[in-house]
């Protein structure tokens, strides 16, 4: 599984796909203080990020990846 939930933390890990987006801004939404750890995604979906913005998700560690690194720059998501 892509996404690792803790009680305040969400680890976003290998393939984050568009299946994982609805859980994610859910868990998101009811979780206003989380933390997201991108730093083991190697890939994620334009649906993920999205969830990322709607959920307003605090991004605390961005991937390694640094063209993924550099898309969630883009968007102006809050690190």
């Amino acid at each position: 599984m892509a996404l690792k939930f803790g009680k305040s933390r969400v680890e976003l890990t290998g393939e984050v796909v568009v299946d994982d987006a609805e859980t994610l801004f859910g868990w998101l939404t009811t979780n206003t203080k989380a933390q997201v750890d991108a730093s083991k995604a190697t890939h994620i979906h334009a649906a993920v990020l999205q969830a990322l913005v709607a959920g307003k998700g605090q991004i605390s560690k961005m991937p390694q990846d640094p063209f993924l690194a550099d898309c969630i720059r883009q968007i102006n998501m809050p690190v």
